[in-house]
This record gives C-alpha cells, sequence and structure tokens, in this order.
C-alpha cells in the first residue's frame, strides 16, 4: 500500500483537488516533457503528475506538522506550473534557479474561485498559501530535506528503479522534526542507514535530471517551443494550459515535424565538434541525522559520492538521434549554447 494512503487528509486539501487549477496539474507531467521522447528509460514510464506530486506534498506536510496553511501552501505551489514545467524556466534563462515558473503562483489561486471559497471558509488569506517557501518543512534551500524534495525524490526513486516501493514507507516512518544549523525546523532522520539509502538515491535521481538525455532534450524542447511563440503557433497563455493541448496544436502546425523529431528521440551522444552545450541545476540532498548532523560531515562514501556529483563535466556537446523521419532537429542544435 502507498505511504500515501495511510496519512490523514484534511478536508480543504481534497476539496481543493476538484478545482479548475489542480485538474489542470492532473495533465501536467512531473518529467519536464521527457516522457514523451522514446529514450528508453522514458518511454513507457507511468504517468507523474504535478497534481500527483502536489497532493503528496500537501499529505506529508500534514504529516509533520498538522498546519493546514504549511499544507495548502505545498498542495498550491505547483499552481502557476506550465506545459512541460521547468522546460519554459529554459526558455525564460532561469535554468539555474528555475523559480520563474513560480511566479503566477497567487494570481492563479485568486482566479480559482472554488479554492477562493475554501480559503474563505477556512479562514486563510491568499498570501499565506502562495508561497511556501516561508514554511521550512513543506521547502527549504538545497541541500536541506523538505516535504517538496521528499516527496519527488521517493517517486522518482522508485519510477527510475533505483528503489523499491516500499522504500517511500520506511523513510518517512523514519523522519521527524529538528532544527537545523540555520535555526529552522527541518525533517530529520533517526537512523544513519535509512538516511545514506535516501541521499544516494537522491544523487542517483539528480544524476538522471542533470544527465546528458535530459540536458539536451528540454534544451531543445525549450528551442521548439520558443520557435513556436515566434511563428504564433503558441502564445505564452497556451503554456498555461494542459500538455495534451499544446501537443495538438504543435501537431496541427508547421512545427509538426519538429515535434515528431523531438518524440522520436532515443538517444543523446557526445559530439567532438557540434552540438548543444547545456549547463545544469545539479539536485541532491544532504539530510540531517539524530545527533550527528549533515551526513556528508561523517559519511566519508557520501561524502565522496557528493564530491564526484558536483564535478561532473557540463561543457561536453551533445546530440541528438531521432526515430522522426526528417533531420529537422538539427537546426535547433545549432545557434548560441545554452543551459538548464
Amino acid at each position: 500500500m502507498s505511504i500515501y494512503k495511510t496519512l490523514l487528509t484534511p478536508q480543504a486539501v481534497q476539496a481543493s483537488m476538484r478545482s479548475k487549477a489542480m485538474k489542470r496539474l492532473e495533465q501536467i507531467d512531473m518529467n519536464c516533457g521527457m516522457n514523451y521522447t522514446s529514450i528508453p528509460m522514458f518511454d513507457g514510464m507511468p504517468g507523474y503528475s504535478r497534481a500527483r506530486h502536489s497532493y503528496n506534498v500537501a499529505l506529508l506536510v500534514y504529516r509533520f506538522t498538522h498546519d493546514l496553511t504549511a499544507s495548502l501552501a505545498g498542495l498550491y505551489h505547483d499552481i502557476a506550473t506550465p506545459a512541460f514545467s521547468h522546460v519554459v524556466d529554459f526558455m525564460n534563462h532561469d535554468y539555474l534557479k528555475q523559480e520563474f515558473t513560480e511566479e503566477k503562483t497567487e494570481e492563479l489561486i485568486r482566479r480559482d474561485p472554488v479554492l477562493m471559497r475554501i480559503l474563505m471558509d477556512v479562514g486563510i488569506p491568499v498570501s499565506q498559501v502562495s508561497n511556501y517557501h516561508q514554511y521550512p518543512i513543506a521547502d527549504n534551500d538545497a541541500p536541506g530535506l523538505s516535504c517538496d524534495r521528499l516527496e519527488y525524490t521517493l517517486e522518482n526513486a522508485v519510477n527510475y528503479g533505483i528503489r523499491p516501493a516500499s522504500f517511500s514507507g520506511t523513510v518517512v516512518k523514519d523522519l521527524f522534526i529538528t532544527e537545523n544549523e540555520a535555526g529552522e525546523e527541518e525533517l530529520t532522520f533517526h537512523q544513519e542507514e535509512i538516511a545514506y539509502h535516501f541521499a544516494e538515491a537522491s544523487l542517483l535521481c539528480g544524476a538522471v535530471y542533470s544527465g546528458n538525455n535530459d540536458r539536451y532534450g528540454m534544451e531543445l524542447l525549450s528551442r521548439i517551443l520558443k520557435d513556436a511563440i515566434q511563428q504564433h503557433i503558441l502564445t505564452p497563455d497556451d503554456l498555461y494550459t494542459t500538455e495534451p493541448e499544446v501537443i495538438e496544436k504543435l501537431n496541427k502546425s508547421a512545427l509538426k515535424d519538429a515535434w515528431d523529431w523531438f518524440t522520436g528521440l532515443y538517444e543523446v551522444t557526445v559530439s567532438d565538434s557540434d552540438g548543444i552545450i547545456v549547463d545544469a541545476k545539479r539536485r541532491y540532498i544532504d539530510p540531517l541525522v539524530e545527533g550527528k548532523g549533515r551526513l556528508s560531515s561523517f559519511h566519508s562514501v557520501y561524502r565522496a559520492q557528493v564530491e564526484q556529483f558536483l564535478s561532473e563535466d557540463y561543457s561536453v556537446r551533445l546530440k541528438g538521434n531521432s526515430y522522426g523521419k526528417n533531420d529537422c532537429g538539427r537546426k535547433y542544435e545549432s545557434g548560441q549554447t545554452s543551459g538548464i
């Protein structure tokens, strides 16, 4: 049984899932467009929506804090996520912080009558749920452990075949709240062994997020979307609909071949002479362990793994190979270097 099925669900959280804003997130996948490619690890991968992620974050926040306001902030934190998620960050040159997509959160909450009615019923102002960064258990600075980082690491560790499904329950049951070195509350492990297996999983997931496949694929898609906007095939507002709606417009446009090339992408290789150079946000977690501090401060094996991960060279040129019937993807490989 999923650990989330055992957690208490506040009524306001459940009711919020019926809102238009949250239902839109059911058609925004966490894999930032990579789930549409033919790259083996993503091809056929089960869907993992922003709605599911947000709901689980809300339940985790409530489990550890019993704070409805913080829980709702966790639930709403991805409401402003556009189609293909962080790909749009790359279009806006926010590829290292990846926070551009959060700017419209309050606006989209206020535009949803269901959410506004729920907040009015429970007496919580929009300003208290539109920025989940103000609740450290919901979100904190990397590489600390928050419910947001906890949820997507556990889900992706299972989806990528890094850890078994039962691992999620083991991790959640071992966590509690303590105060970190900055004086903020943070999720902390009782047991060093569980902390290490979780942290190692976060590194392995991070290697996927910033690996050659993701760096190339997400940058390529960002260039296709930018081209679609410049050609008036898409408007910026279209990106705040759903992925199926955006894909339909691409398929009915002059960029159908480009979309087909992206979805046919099956391999990314390193090139000596041409291709895309893509930087990356390096995501990993260095959790606290009860009575010992940050895992990397006393666990020499993990410290070495982190150092190796952070030293990866992302200055290589990347080229894609696609099942697409044409080679139109090559034009998107040319031009200035960028990054995610």
